[in-house]
């Protein structure tokens, strides 16, 4: 994997794939897109830490969340376990959610690596969800939240189990249904 630097990436043209009117759209900074979401709506923030070298990124995004005050609008979501156990160690009012998928080993979906990420919510592929899964959150007060979620089908799956959100790549769609 190659490493590039944040201003290398602002260079790309982060819009061209959701249409020709959004062509040499940059890569948008954290600061903006916390400016831009404040108010309005719950912002999920998913730390794409791959080993423990970048695990430590959690402590840069809670400054950033408390520097727009935004807490409580907040979820900080992550595969690694350390990742989200260091944000929750550097801003232990913000919630915690870990990502989750089948193709993981078992031992990271859920036990020690959920204790260990000191976790306050799953979030997992929305395939394992079920009612069995259900019943295991609820017994831990943990909320849901399934990703990505874009047929309808799936989604009125998710909303007959009661998930408590669903992340999705079409909010228009799942609105439609609520």
């Amino acid at each position: 994997m190659t490493a590039h630097t944040f201003e290398e990436l602002r260079r790309l043209d982060a819009g061209s794939h959701f249409g020709p009117q959004f062509a040499g759209t940059p890569l948008p900074a954290l600061d903006e897109v916390l400016e831009l979401c404040n108010g309005k709506l719950l912002v999920n923030i998913e730390l794409k830490s791959l080993d423990s070298s970048t695990a430590s990124i959690g402590a840069d995004v809670v400054a950033a969340v408390r520097a727009h005050d935004m807490v409580d609008q907040v979820v900080i979501s992550s595969f690694n376990p350390l990742a989200l156990r260091r944000a929750k160690k550097a801003g232990p009012e913000i919630e915690c959610a870990l990502l989750t998928a089948p193709d993981l080993p078992g031992w990271m979906r859920a036990g020690l690596t959920f204790s260990y990420s000191r976790a306050d919510a799953v979030h997992p592929e929305y395939p394992m969800v079920d009612a069995a899964y259900m019943a295991w959150a609820a017994k831990r007060g943990l909320p849901v939240r399934p990703w990505t979620v874009n047929e309808v089908a799936d989604m009125q799956r998710m909303i007959a189990l009661r998930v408590d959100a669903i992340i999705t790549d079409v909010p228009d769609v799942a609105l439609t249904l609520l």
